[in-house]
């Protein structure tokens, strides 16, 4: 009897648990899971406090200057941040920045309220002038006693940051010459530094701005520019001609002046360049009164007077001597009374042993140069001179 009370425990047993597996269709293993905290893991769940905001307080004050605070790049600024707690005896106060990493760089001293900043090169994007930005400020007011809660204002400022605008440089100009002369003509050279400029964009390039000193002269309206190009980096060159070709600017010699400023995008104007040019007259051809050829009839004495100038009559124009010189023939050359442009020479000659017709030449030789002595050229010039003997 009690082996079959024992089997009957057993089998009772195995069917009840049987029939638990075969309730749980969905082979739910774990019988826990949608229950709470404690009876899931054994532990209650610990809630976090919400933790409430500070109150919006207008017994905190806080006062920026001016509406609108300027900053310059590359140049620092600063402006103060004041506050004054109303409640001082019952709270104490912390001035923060909220977004300072928007300003890199920039350090906010909370004893002095200061705002100290030098904005970087690069914040602006190369078409930009300027930008703003806000500054935003939180005061928070810690209580001195449990019990109340923390006091907070905000205020906001609004910053412009002005590109700082870089001035272009001469670099260096090539091929300008110190010396040169009328009827002349030179190349040159002008490396350029613009840094605000964009290379891709020869609209944004530096003008080069002719300039004029009231108390010099000026060689700039000869000066012409032929071409202009990007080298390098921030480098331009810009390449000019200098003409004097028909040009009339001294009678001897004279300083003139080559001026000019680089002008950027941005109206930036680079510093004055300015150099003196010695300017030396021209050598023109010698003009003569000897109508060439000179008809003469044989058998007759010849006493023909004659100039030999300098057309410009600027230059010092004196007799060398004669070539070729014809038989029974004189030539005397002196400067003409007043005029040092000039000579004037008288040609003499007997044709009375000449028998037959005859066309002869000889040369005259003169020597020009520059009244001014700094000038160093001199031009030896030979005219020739002709005579046509005829018969009577």
């Amino acid at each position: 009897m009690k082996n079959i009370l024992g089997g009957s425990l057993l089998f009772a047993v195995v069917s009840a648990t049987l029939f638990t597996v075969s309730g749980c269709s969905k082979w739910n293993q774990d019988p826990l899971k949608d229950k709470d905290g404690v009876l899931q893991t054994g532990k209650p769940v610990i809630e976090k406090p919400v933790e409430k905001p500070p109150a919006i307080s207008n017994g905190i004050i806080v006062t920026v200057p001016i509406e609108i605070v300027p900053f310059k790049e590359l140049e620092e600024g600063l402006f103060k941040i004041t506050v004054n707690n109303l409640r001082e005896s019952e709270f104490t106060s912390a001035t923060f920045i909220q977004n300072i990493v928007e300003f890199p760089g920039a350090i906010f001293n909370e004893k002095t309220g200061e705002f100290k900043w030098t904005p970087a090169a690069g914040l602006l994007s190369k078409n930009e002038i300027l930008k703003y930005m806000t500054l935003k400020i939180a005061v928070v007011s810690t209580p001195l006693s449990a019990g109340k809660e923390s006091l907070l204002n905000e205020a906001e400022v609004r910053i412009q940051l002005n590109r700082h605008f870089n001035k272009p440089r001469i670099l260096s100009v090539q091929g300008l010459p110190e010396i040169i002369r009328e009827g002349e003509s030179a190349g040159f050279k002008i490396e350029i530094e613009d840094i605000d400029a964009d290379p891709l964009d020869p609209s944004t390039w530096a003008n080069v701005l002719p300039a004029a000193s009231p108390w010099k002269k000026t060689i700039t309206p000869f000066v012409s520019l032929k071409s202009y190009n990007h080298i390098s980096g921030f480098n331009y060159e810009a390449v000019y001609s200098l003409d004097l070709r028909q040009s009339e600017l001294t009678d001897s010699v004279d300083e003139y002046f080559f001026e000019m400023n680089l002008l950027s995008r941005f109206k930036e104007k680079s510093d004055l360049f300015s150099k003196g040019i010695k300017i030396y007259t021209s050598f023109p051809d010698l003009i003569t009164t000897w109508l060439n050829p000179l008809d003469i009839v044989l058998g007759t004495q010849i006493s023909q007077q004659f100039l030999i100038a300098d057309p410009k009559g600027q230059l010092d124009v004196s007799f060398v001597g004669i070539k070729n010189k014809i038989q029974n023939a004189t030539l005397d050359c002196h400067p003409s009374t007043g005029s040092y442009s000039a000579l004037v020479c008288t040609f003499k000659m007997d044709t009375a042993t000449v028998v037959n017709p005859a066309v002869m030449s000889f040369t005259v030789t003169t020597n020009s140069r520059n009244r001014n002595k700094i000038d160093t050229y001199e031009r030896l010039t030979d005219t020739v001179l002709t005579i046509n003997l005829l018969k009577k």
